[in-house]
């Protein structure tokens, strides 16, 4: 319970330092991550135009009462992740303002960043979002922070968000830190649900 308490706080830290790059009426693309409903949640009075491959969203957004538009692209079905495989081109043709993003795995080495996504359908998506989308945001605990690959890919965002406690050498651009919360220093009093 202590570990869901300490990752719902993060996404919430996550997902606010997130809120002020994210314009009105946007059309915003979001992943699959479990960071994405905590976004939209905090976007409840902001409406916005939002883009998706994850039907698992599509069924948390028509249970929940949010003013957001959801749009997808469609595509084929990836059975081992349940998300969309985005048609080839067609983000070409509809480019989001901005796409948020919250990957499994970010490689820091020096300025340059690079993402990775255990999926194939996830990763063909923040692909198209890599290229086509006007501005990328980055947002992940500082757990996702790997050694650098070379095989992951290459982005520039426009902002990242993560913990303040960054592995020594990583000195992204556009980086904005929110507090570390240690789960080994936390005492029972100081979790709280949502």
């Amino acid at each position: 319970a202590a570990a869901a308490g300490n990752a719902a706080r993060l996404d919430c830290q996550l997902a606010g330092a997130l809120l002020p790059h994210l314009a009105e009426n946007a059309l915003v693309a979001v992943d699959a991550s479990r960071l994405t409903p905590t976004l939209l949640a905090l976007l409840s009075e902001r409406p916005l135009r939002l883009l998706t491959h994850s039907p698992e969203l599509l069924q948390h957004f028509a249970a929940e009462s949010l003013p957001h538009r959801l749009l997808t692209m469609g595509g084929e079905l990836e059975k081992a992740s349940g998300r969309l495989i985005p048609p080839t081109g067609t983000m070409a043709a509809v480019p989001p303002a901005t796409a948020v993003l919250s990957p499994e795995r970010v490689e820091l080495r020096g300025h340059e960043v690079a993402i990775s996504y255990t999926h194939r359908a996830d990763m063909l998506w923040a692909q198209e979002l890599i290229t086509h989308a006007g501005a990328l945001l980055l947002a992940f605990p500082s757990s996702a922070i790997a050694p650098w690959s070379g095989t992951a890919l290459p982005c520039i965002p426009r902002l990242m968000v993560t913990e303040d406690n960054l592995p020594a050498g990583a000195t992204p651009p556009a980086l904005q830190l929110v507090p570390y919360l240690d789960p080994d220093s936390l005492l029972p009093g100081d979790e709280f649900d949502y």
